[in-house]
């Protein structure tokens, strides 16, 4: 896949890119052992998690997620959407067999803009309220 990335990407503050992978019933090494890839981080249904600020939860569902959030080293969406992609090569049988098991999946992206807290925001807030700016 060329691509020109620019790694330093100006307006980005910070982007990560993973893959999920669903289902009720999810056996987290199941799927580890069929794609070949170790997760980031899984979830069993029923099981309690303690998460983030010491919060214990309990998820509805089971998950199985591949991050590049502490990975990929880039402020360039694409250059975390290709790494998953890269590592999901040669695995297409595998995905469409899972998904016909009814699991389900999808790349989520996050993106986070360096000028949004400043000036953007601070358009809109004046905009709202019919100031000029």
């Amino acid at each position: 896949m060329p691509t020109d990335y620019n790694d330093a990407y100006p307006s980005c503050a910070k982007t990560h890119a993973g893959l999920r992978i669903y289902h009720d019933d999810l056996d987290p090494d199941r799927i580890t052992r069929l794609l070949t890839i170790e997760p980031s981080h899984v979830q069993v249904r029923g099981r309690v998690y303690t998460g983030n600020y010491g919060r214990e939860f309990t998820p509805p569902i089971g998950g199985w997620f591949l991050s590049t959030d502490g990975v990929v080293a880039s402020k360039d969406l694409r250059r975390h959407v290709d790494w998953i992609l890269e590592k999901l090569i040669g695995k297409d049988e595998t995905l469409r067999n899972l998904q016909v098991e009814g699991n389900r999946m999808d790349i989520f992206c996050f993106w986070d803009s360096a000028w949004w807290p400043s000036n953007v925001a601070q358009r809109f807030d004046s905009k709202r309220l019919g100031l000029n700016s």
